[in-house]
This record gives C-alpha cells, sequence and structure tokens, in this order.
C-alpha cells in the first residue's frame, strides 16, 4: 500500500473513532440546530463530557444564528436522559451544583441565554 494511500485510510479510520467518541451530535438546517445526544448506553446521563459537548453545540448553534434549538436523544429502554450522573457527585459535601460545575454551566446556558 502507498504512503499516500495508506495516511488517506488511517485519516478516515481516525475520523470514524472520533465520531463514535462523541457524545453528541449537532446539525444546523435552516437556522435550527438539532442536537442528539448518543449516548444511549450510558441512558444520556449528563455527565461532564456530556454537558461540555452540550455547551459547545448550544455555542455554535448561537454563533451560526439559529432561531431554535431542538435536543433530542438516541433512547434505550425509552429513557431520553437519565439527568445527572450520579457517579459524578461529591463525596466531601461539597456543592454538587457548584458555579463552576459543567452541569451548573449547561444550566446557565438555557436560563440566561
Amino acid at each position: 500500500m502507498h504512503f499516500s494511500q495508506l495516511n488517506r485510510t488511517f485519516a478516515t479510520e481516525l475520523q470514524t473513532l472520533t465520531e463514535m467518541e462523541k457524545l453528541i451530535n449537532l446539525s444546523i438546517n435552516d437556522r435550527i440546530a438539532r442536537i442528539t445526544m448518543q449516548d444511549a448506553e450510558h441512558f444520556n446521563c449528563l455527565s461532564e463530557g456530556m454537558c461540555a459537548e452540550l455547551i459547545e453545540a448550544i455555542d455554535e448553534a448561537y454563533a451560526a444564528e439559529c432561531v431554535g434549538i431542538i435536543i433530542d436523544a438516541e433512547c434505550k429502554r425509552g429513557v431520553w436522559s437519565a439527568g445527572h450522573n450520579i457517579h459524578e457527585l461529591p463525596t466531601d459535601g461539597s456543592d454538587p451544583l457548584a458555579y463552576e460545575v459543567p452541569m451548573e454551566q449547561l444550566l446557565r446556558k438555557f436560563l440566561f441565554r
């Protein structure tokens, strides 16, 4: 196999792997953003990673001057989202929704934008 062909194959495989690892998918059509949570295996729980990707997608939608944002999900057993990932809750008694926590940042995106 020629080096350039090998390099293209590697790039395609890397892109496929990156897409598989993403927790959300964003598509924008006619200034409507559709954000699809795609972590059905974990019931689309709002983990730090999920919240970070949702924030990024919302920012992209605002930057594209979208007039609407639809959030949907790939579901497992009828669960759209299980909510906050309880495995990421602090065990030291500190505030689980402190200002800098990704879940709190996500909530602020919806409430104060």
